[in-house]
């Protein structure tokens, strides 16, 4: 099964609803995220207030709808990128940016299995977009477990292996959803070296699967002096082109009448 990043559905709605038109169409929303504000909880341990684009990304992964009004969009394409094992995963690429397929059978190393993603980096490695949305996990393992293995690729990714990082905003949050299924969600959005991550891990449990659970997950990281820019130019776009059709219609794979936000299986026309 195909989970999605539902966590991207709020923003994406409300992008089709609150956008200026075609002609006020354009990729930069830094600006207009500059004064943006957030209460950041640290693991319930410490809270403060995070801003700027850094803030409102980290409110755009927990579903907040922000204050865009303009269509979040690649200015130079370079590349198309298209999953060698999935080709229904594929989108245009920044200039200067590349993408590698994450396909992994059983890894049994790291207790995922059946993962499907892909690694997005700039030329210089210096910038990551990675976006996994789907994975199998058992069933009983914990959200922290899962979240540190999303959080050490990151590290991995960078070549970092100090321990001199800090965790700038922490979340684990539950929900129940229709059906008896159970979701949580976990976010990390850390400074380490000259670099500011964040990574999300969203696990979903089905009533009736006792084993094995669902697993999506996303990071976006770059240099600290970048990362405000990256978020509006690089990191939203990226998001946006996955849900959105060119017509700015949310994507529907399947043609279940479900968009992909909001279908549990969306290359699966039996189940909306």
């Amino acid at each position: 099964m195909k989970s999605t990043l539902r966590n991207c559905s709020a923003i994406i709605i409300a992008l089709l609803f609150s956008c200026s038109s075609n002609d006020d169409a354009g990729n930069n929303n830094t600006d207009i995220l500059t004064d943006y504000k957030t209460p950041c909880d640290l693991q319930n341990v410490n809270s403060g207030i995070i801003t700027g684009p850094m803030a409102a990304y980290w409110d755009n992964a927990r579903g907040t709808i922000l204050p865009l009004t303009r269509l979040p969009l690649l200015e130079n394409i370079g590349d198309y990128y298209i999953h060698d094992d999935y080709p229904g995963l594929g989108f245009p690429l920044p200039q200067g940016y590349s993408g590698t397929d994450i396909s992994i059978g059983n890894d049994i190393s790291s207790g995922l299995s059946n993962v499907l993603g892909v690694d997005v980096r700039r030329n210089d490695d210096n910038v990551q977009w990675t976006y996994i949305p789907t994975a199998t996990v058992s069933s009983t393992m914990p959200i922290e477990e899962a979240t540190a293995l999303i959080v050490n690729k990151m590290f991995t990714n960078l070549q970092y292996s100090g321990n001199d990082w800090e965790l700038i905003c922490g979340t684990v949050t539950s929900g129940q959803l229709a059906g008896g299924t159970t979701r949580l969600y976990s976010a990390r959005l850390i400074r380490f070296g000259n670099f500011i991550g964040q990574a999300y891990v969203v696990k979903t449990s089905l009533s009736g699967l006792q084993d094995i659970s669902f697993l999506s997950a996303a990071i976006a990281v770059g240099p600290a002096n970048e990362y405000d820019s990256l978020v509006g130019n690089i990191f939203l776009p990226l998001i946006y082109q996955l849900f959105v059709n060119p017509d700015n219609g949310l994507v529907d794979s399947d043609l279940d009448g479900t968009p992909d936000v909001s279908d549990p299986e969306p290359n699966n026309p039996n189940v909306p």
